[in-house]
């Protein structure tokens, strides 16, 4: 247990973090809640309140009511009141896939090389070759060589051959844009998908429903996540499965009696630390 263990005087950075955290427990058990004509109550005191609520445990004197008429009057509204909740906090802030993920493309995309290069040569290259061809009769006219099929050319036709020349300069370049956007689009279609692949396998969606069920029901709720840690993965191999030890994210919604943060957090992105805690197995040693 982290309140009893006491590091030996060689381990520094141990003994610091078991001081910050006896430090930040110690504070969080002393924060007070509500106000008005309740009055105030420790935070630890609001939580157990709010899961008695929700898992119908009675008090004394509902016992005594229950023993005096012979019925059991209990109706959990609680429960009633926290589902609907979750199911509104659900469509409010999740996909119709439950993963809050969209990628979408910059208005100008930013493609590699081998991408420009294959942009450049199936779309801008016909385009490019008629306005050299443009280029090359407006070259001949300035020389007085004349065209190919015309022996003369007048400064009306000059202007019309300018004109085209610009024309196919700003087709090839919104045609090079075009096909720009589409491959980006399509790599971040493909790069979501993996995402939702990697949050699905990585049990976010049960994360997020205990998380909103928490925060509809406490003063608070918690999540961790993405966290990787390594696991087994069956694949085929050589006519037989084998496991394969590989990287993948993980989210789990974290029980708000289980945390406690540091006096000087005013959120969860600031301060010297948020802690949570956490039995580890053997098996949890080995995914860390």
């Amino acid at each position: 247990s982290l309140t009893t263990f006491r590091p030996s005087a060689e381990e520094d950075l141990c003994g610091a973090i078991v001081r910050q955290y006896q430090a930040a427990l110690t504070h969080t058990q002393t924060l007070e809640c509500g106000g008005g004509s309740g009055g105030k109550k420790t935070l630890e005191g609001v939580l157990e309140e709010c899961y008695e609520q929700l898992h119908g445990i009675r008090t004394e004197k509902m016992e005594e009511m229950e023993e005096r008429f012979g019925v059991s009057y209990l109706t959990n509204f609680t429960s009633l009141k926290v589902s609907t909740v979750c199911n509104w906090l659900q469509e409010a802030l999740q996909d119709s896939d439950g993963l809050p993920v969209t990628l979408t493309p910059s208005p100008i995309p930013s493609l590699n090389a081998t991408a420009l290069q294959d942009i450049a040569q199936n779309v801008a290259m016909p385009k490019m070759t008629e306005m050299m061809a443009l280029e090359q009769n407006l070259a001949n006219f300035a020389a007085g060589v004349g065209l190919a099929n015309s022996t003369t050319i007048d400064s009306i036709q000059a202007d019309t051959l300018k004109k085209a020349v610009m024309d196919a300069a700003i087709d090839a370049k919104a045609l090079a844009l075009e096909a720009s956007i589409k491959m980006a689009e399509d790599a971040a279609k493909k790069h979501e998908k993996l995402i939702k692949d990697q949050m699905f396998d990585g049990g976010y969606n049960e994360a997020m429903i205990n998380f909103l069920h928490d925060m509809a029901l406490y003063p608070f709720a918690c999540m961790s996540g993405p966290k990787v840690v390594m696991v087994n993965t069956p694949v085929w191999k050589k006519g037989k499965f084998v496991d394969k030890e590989e990287a993948v994210v993980e989210f789990k919604a974290i029980r708000p009696f289980d945390v406690c943060w540091s006096e000087d957090c005013t959120d969860g992105q600031n301060g010297t630390a948020v802690y949570y805690k956490h039995r580890m197995g053997y098996n949890d040693l080995k995914r860390a």
